[in-house]
């Protein structure tokens, strides 16, 4: 009887170690009324069969064919064409049955399959498996090979959806990881990551191997020739089958390849280092992004783990003096800054995190030299105002929508088109808020159903606005003011950005309300140190002051315009709070911050002060949420996408708290009081985690936070050292 929803019998053709391990598979999965085997090697027949790779094998192939619902073809590349002539004389049901494959040449396959047929298969699904192993024959047959490995499947436009469905199913079944791609894009992709890198390690041995001194080239070869020249170790019938079928993809990516050859030649002719020193650094970058997309990870490993759940625990006091990881959203600006400047930056401080990871890989895309970062040192060699480069393909952002609308408003102003993209939780955040006024500017942008992707047109004369109203686009809007003809005009919550620029030489005008900036400054490189993290000391702040006998010392915070106004607001809440050491870093004012537990009281927030606060709104209503008293929250109305769901989540955990909060159209008020509560959710979110930290520090018997994004852990570790008790997911 055929299993409900099964493959009923399945062939193989070719049972070396692909078509082996896939009939092996198969079989293994139950989901199979059989699974039949044929190969031209009687041995392989046998051995097949008794070594439980399928359940029988036939002596010829017509009569293995018979009754197949499913035909694997996995022979050799250029035995395909053959094989194919060979079925389409046994006048098989094309019609009912189910053909596939497993050659890395599509283009030919598809080809030789019409010829072979007299007309396109619409049932004929090619299929590619980027697996392998060193062992091969049946011997090394093996169901899991292709457990989290790329299968490509390349259906034509009239490739029949139910047999399309069937195969990409069987190898799903397998633990493969499955996509669709067009023929000719899988023959050039492949070209250009597989067949072109093994047949330049097979020209290179073969030219070292015929020079007199050959003896001495291998005797003293390094690690790097054996690791780079391994893959010339294959089966050379194979890939010279491969390098025929697949000729013309391999040309034109040689020619690519030759032509970059030749740029690094005249560089060395030249002894231009500059070039050479982009070669270089790009490619150590993509390297390394390379390896982590093969590790399953992002480009910063914390970034993309799942999320943590934390413990926290009642503190008496916290103690102690250090300094705080740098500031995220400084870098992210000053990486955007030190590209467009004239000359080389050093940037010191840096945090490998996911957003600031991906806008370096942005500009490097760009042409933009960046070495680094090594122990948070990053040199970024400025190509000016105008001296980006039309990027290869479109520019990924992770999840930053900071670095999404900064961007937006840069390239609104560049020659070249281009597109912006990012993860999923960066897709579903709406972004006309950014591109509508940057289109008022005169930009060309579209989105898709308000979201991301954003596509920019370049080429576009933009006119600076007044837009100081605005809150979310401030920050793009000033990136497009440094191009825009005429005077721009942007909200004060850009603050920040705004000096950061004065101190690479672009004057910005800090006026009532608002940003006024010119266009037509250069930027100059600069040295600076990232000082420490804003929202991070805030937080700690608010900690420090609510548990009586602290004494901790936060040295070297970025004095942002949030964390200037959250201090001020605890101040006026009782909190005993001192600055010292003040300073400027590339025109960001920094500070050590001394704080000491004081208690706290309830307080107001007025309407002007909510714009500039809005980022560390979850920990101020925290602290409220443990002050005596009432605490009134003016002009939530203002708040806008991320902002409203940072409040929504953190409202919704204080409720679990047992806070009374009562919201209308434009305030908020909230009853402080004991915090009593057992477990909540931060919804991944770093700036609610951080607070709800705050929170089960002051709950009795400790807080149980899930869904905490992984970049928690530097808050955790530098929480730890000040006294406070938190416990990962991983030590509960």
């Amino acid at each position: 009887m055929k299993p409900a929803a099964g493959f009923g019998r399945v062939l193989v053709i070719g049972l070396g170690l692909i078509g082996g391990s896939f009939a092996k598979g198969l079989r293994a999965s139950g989901l199979c009324r059989e699974v039949t085997g044929f190969d031209l090697d009687p041995q392989t027949r046998r051995l097949a069969v008794e070594l439980g790779v399928v359940d029988r094998c036939p002596e010829t192939l017509e009569e293995a064919c018979r009754e197949a619902d499913l035909i694997q073809l996995a022979v050799p590349i250029l035995a395909m064409e053959r094989l194919l002539r060979t079925l389409a004389l046994l006048e098989l049901d094309i019609e009912r049955i189910v053909l596939t494959d497993v050659g890395s040449a599509k283009g030919s396959v598809v080809r030789c399959a019409a010829e072979a047929f007299g007309r396109n298969l619409p049932r004929f699904v090619p299929g590619h498996p980027i697996a392998g192993s060193e062992q091969s024959g049946v011997g090394a047959a093996n169901p899991a090979l292709f457990r989290r490995h790329k299968v490509i499947l390349t259906p034509q436009t009239d490739t029949d959806p139910g047999a399309l469905a069937l195969v990409d199913r069987a190898w799903r079944v397998l633990g493969a990881d499955v996509e669709h791609m067009q023929v000719e894009h899988h023959d050039e992709v492949l070209a250009a990551t597989s067949h072109l890198p093994h047949l330049l390690a097979f020209g290179l041995v073969d030219s070292l191997a015929r020079r007199h001194e050959n003896l001495e080239i291998f005797r003293y070869a390094a690690g790097g020739f054996r690791d780079f020249t391994r893959i010339a170790g294959s089966d050379p019938v194979m890939w010279h089958d491969i390098f025929l079928a697949n000729r013309d993809a391999v040309l034109a990516t040689l020619d690519e390849f030759q032509a970059d050859l030749d740029l690094l030649r005249e560089a060395m002719v030249e002894k231009d280092g500059h070039h050479l020193l982009g070669v270089f650094t790009r490619a150590r970058a993509a390297r390394e992004h390379f390896g982590k997309i093969l590790a399953g990870r992002a480009y910063a490993e914390d970034e993309y783990a799942a999320a943590l759940g934390i413990r926290i625990e009642p503190v008496a006091a916290l103690r102690g003096e250090a300094p705080v990881p740098g500031d995220k959203g400084i870098a992210q600006s000053a990486i955007v800054l030190a590209a467009l400047a004239e000359g080389s930056s050093e940037i010191s401080g840096f945090r490998a995190a996911e957003a600031s990871l991906a806008t370096l890989q942005a500009f490097r895309d760009m042409g933009v030299v960046i070495e680094g970062p090594q122990q948070g040192r990053l040199i970024i060699h400025g190509v000016g105002l105008h001296g980006l480069q039309a990027p290869p393909g479109p520019l990924y952002l992770g999840g930053s929508a900071s670095a999404m609308g900064m961007l937006a408003g840069l390239l609104a102003a560049q020659r070249f088109d281009c597109m912006l993209t990012g993860d999923a939780a960066l897709s579903r955040q709406p972004m006309g808020d950014v591109v509508e006024p940057l289109c008022e500017m005169g930009a060309s942008i579209s989105l898709h159903d308000g979201h991301a992707p954003i596509r920019i047109r370049g080429g576009q004369a933009l006119v600076g606005i007044d837009r100081s109203h605005l809150q979310q686009a401030a920050p793009a809007l000033l990136m497009a003011g440094l191009y825009a003809s005429g005077n721009t005009r942007v909200s004060v919550v850009a603050r920040q950005q705004g000096k950061l620029l004065g101190g690479f030489g672009c004057p910005v005008r800090i006026e009532a309300g608002g940003l006024a900036l010119a266009a037509g400054h250069a930027l100059v490189a600069q040295r600076l140190d990232i000082p420490g993290d804003a929202s991070m000391a805030l937080a700690l702040a608010v900690a420090a002051s609510l548990a009586a006998g602290s004494e901790l010392t936060l040295e070297a915070v970025a004095m942002t315009p949030a964390l200037d106004a959250g201090l001020t607001l605890l101040g006026r809440m009782g909190a005993n709070i001192r600055l010292l050491r003040r300073g400027y870093v590339a025109g960001v004012p920094v500070a050590s911050i001394a704080v000491s537990g004081a208690g706290l009281r309830g307080g107001d927030v007025p309407p002007d002060c909510l714009p500039i606060i809005a980022a560390e709104l979850p920990v101020l209503l925290v602290a409220a949420a443990c002050a005596s008293g009432t605490s009134r929250f003016s002009g939530i109305g203002a708040l806008q996408g991320l902002e409203r769901l940072r409040l929504r989540y953190t409202l919704d955990a204080l409720l679990e708290l047992g806070i009374r909060v009562v919201v209308d159209e434009e305030q908020l008020t909230l009853e402080g009081g004991a915090l009593a509560g057992r477990k909540v959710a931060a919804n991944r979110d770093l700036h609610v985690a951080m607070a709800l930290c705050i929170a089960g520090s002051h709950t009795g018997g400790g807080l149980q936070i899930d869904e905490c994004p992984a970049s928690v852990r530097d808050f955790i570790e530098l929480a730890e050292r000040f006294g406070m008790n938190i416990k990962t997911e991983a030590g509960l």
